[in-house]
């Protein structure tokens, strides 16, 4: 994959403020038997706040000849804890592989966190290994990360009390309400303490998240579904805790919240269906749908839903050169992240499966996203009821990095016997976007009566930077 670029100014950096750091940082000090061709670009990271996880990145660049087997590692001294990526779990290498290329920039992770006493910059001691042409070297750095000095507003606030009633020997889903107070991102929440309950999450994963995804905007609400199954527990309210992960811009915050739920007499006498989110499995059958073959559309009956492979012709026109590991697929997206960056959701809104753009996690390596071209799907013929309202829904989700261009694009196009219609074409750009689902509506009553299919493409046509799509819950009302 082609590595990120980016410009700096060099030389060194001077602090000014406190006398302890009002010092110059000197050039990097390089040991080993091999040429320096290495440049650390970042001399000062973004902001940390005390008390808090937060992810700081490195930018560097190749100077000379091939540099591989990358690792740094770092030490904040005495109330700094670095942590990194969990694919590396002892260094942290660069975004893309272990290796820099002559004139190429790539960045590393680290995760600091800073004893609340501390309310002064920090010099950050980084040790850079790698392999050149010419033997083994070690780069020794210092980087300055400034520290912010008051805790950031702001965050997720909770719905109190009880969860809800469950009867004796059953297993019920129940919901937790959380509302967001500033923008938040990577919501995870996993049960901590079950009080005897036996606890599962949507998908068999570790975790549950928002129903809409796990990322929440200013304002929004959304509840996050878990099931709890009451075999062998007695009557009575217990107690369990939840503990809540989330980002607030680079500040990962942890929350516990205790929520009560019931057990006995005050259970409901009916079964609570499962939840139909992104955060919960769907416990009905998906909706038939036909492959090459017509579907006659009765209004006003929702009656296609690309929700399985059938419903879908992968490479319709036989010109997709996209890689294998990143072409759509039908399924289920698992949650794929780097540092802060939500590059794949976890599931779909309805929990039905999705037209994925390789549905398999990535662990942030992009691995499974989209490379070299254009992938495509198409659905067989659907026949529309020649009705005066025809509704097309769907949720769809963009997401790149920053080596993207407006080269890479989603494109979703309505055929019929009369024409065709673009009901969405978007492009990427050289900025980073989450992966959130987003619903769009198309009116189709100018193909009334008439056959029409739904033509997805994507594409990665930036040299191959990281892309990801997902188009699900596809219906026809009419």
């Amino acid at each position: 994959m082609k590595k990120l670029t980016a410009f700096a100014v060099g030389g060194a950096i001077a602090l000014s403020g406190t006398p302890a750091f009002a010092q110059t940082i000197d050039e990097s000090e390089v040991i080993g038997t091999g040429d320096a061709q290495v440049t650390l670009i970042t001399h000062t990271t973004a902001p940390v706040q005390p008390g808090f996880d937060s992810w700081v990145l490195l930018d560097w660049m190749d100077d000379i000849t091939d540099a591989t087997q990358f690792q740094v590692r770092a030490d904040g001294g005495e109330g700094v804890e670095v942590g990194y990526p969990g694919n590396t779990i002892d260094h942290s290498s660069l975004y893309w592989n272990d290796s820099l290329e002559p004139g190429e920039v790539d960045y590393t992770a680290l995760n600091i966190r800073v004893d609340p006493s501390i309310v002064e910059p920090i010099l950050l001691d980084v040790t850079l290994t790698y392999v050149s042409a010419s033997g083994p070297v070690t780069v020794e750095s210092v980087v300055v990360v400034p520290v912010l000095g008051d805790v950031a507003t702001g965050g997720l606030t909770y719905e109190e009390g009880s969860l809800g009633a469950i009867g004796e020997g059953e297993a019920e889903w129940v919901g937790q309400e959380l509302a967001a107070e500033t923008d938040v991102s990577g919501v995870e929440i996993k049960v901590v303490d079950d009080a005897g309950f036996a606890v599962s999450y949507p998908f068999a994963a570790g975790m549950t998240q928002p129903s809409s995804g796990p990322n929440l905007e200013a304002g929004a609400a959304d509840v996050a579904r878990v099931k709890f199954d009451a075999d062998g527990m007695e009557a009575g309210t217990y107690d369990v805790t939840l503990e809540v992960d989330y980002f607030v811009g680079s500040e990962n915050r942890t929350d516990e919240v205790t929520r009560q739920i019931t057990v006995g007499d005050e259970a409901p006498t009916t079964t609570t269906a499962a939840p139909t989110t992104t955060a919960a499995p769907t416990t009905t059958a998906a909706p038939s749908t036909t492959q090459a073959p017509s579907t006659t559309v009765a209004a006003p009956t929702e009656v296609f839903a690309g929700t399985s492979a059938a419903a879908w012709n992968l490479d319709p026109r036989g010109k997709d050169k996209a890689k294998k590991k990143g072409k759509f697929e039908v399924g289920i997206p698992e949650l794929d992240q780097w540092t802060i960056y939500t590059n794949q959701p976890a599931g779909t809104p309805s929990g039905n499966p999705g037209l994925i753009s390789g549905a398999k996690s990535s662990n942030g390596s992009g691995k499974y996203d989209i490379d070299g071209g254009e992938t495509s799907a198409e659905t067989g013929s659907i026949v529309l009821p020649d009705s005066d309202s025809i509704t097309l829904s769907l949720s769809y989700y963009f997401s790149y990095l920053s080596n993207s261009s407006s080269s890479d694009y989603l494109k979703i196009t309505v055929i019929g016997e009369s024409g065709e219609t673009v009901i969405l074409n978007e492009r990427g750009a050289a900025s980073n976007r989450n992966a959130v689902w987003t619903s769009l509506t198309a009116d189709l009553s100018a193909y009334a009566g008439q056959e029409i299919t739904i033509w997805v493409q994507a594409a990665d046509k930036s040299g191959e930077s990281l892309v990801e799509v997902g188009v699900a819950d596809i219906s026809i009302t009419g």
